[in-house]
């Protein structure tokens, strides 16, 4: 991992193993969008492995909202202002 990236993640990867459904966001200040993102995918047929979520936001609201709510198999990347904008993030 990145010496400059913080990692937050709510629970393990790996149940099981195998094939399976990854989704990676890359998000910049917008923690009630991302919410309501994340809401929605709980509601889908097929629930993610893996959640990926490449935070470039300048303050701490989305860790914050991702603390108050729990998401299964996500992990929480908030990168810094030298790996932030959505090329770098996407390629992070």
């Amino acid at each position: 991992m990145k010496d400059d990236v913080e990692k937050i993640s709510s629970s393990p990867l790996g149940r099981g193993g195998g094939e399976g459904l990854s989704l990676i966001i890359c998000t910049f200040q917008r923690p009630v969008a991302l919410r309501t993102l994340l809401e929605s995918v709980k509601q889908q047929s097929l629930y993610p492995n893996q959640i990926i979520i490449v935070d470039g936001s300048l303050d701490d609201q989305t860790q914050e909202m991702l603390k108050e709510h729990h998401f299964p198999n996500l992990e929480n990347f908030k990168v810094d202002e030298a790996n932030r904008g959505l090329t770098k993030q996407r390629n992070f």
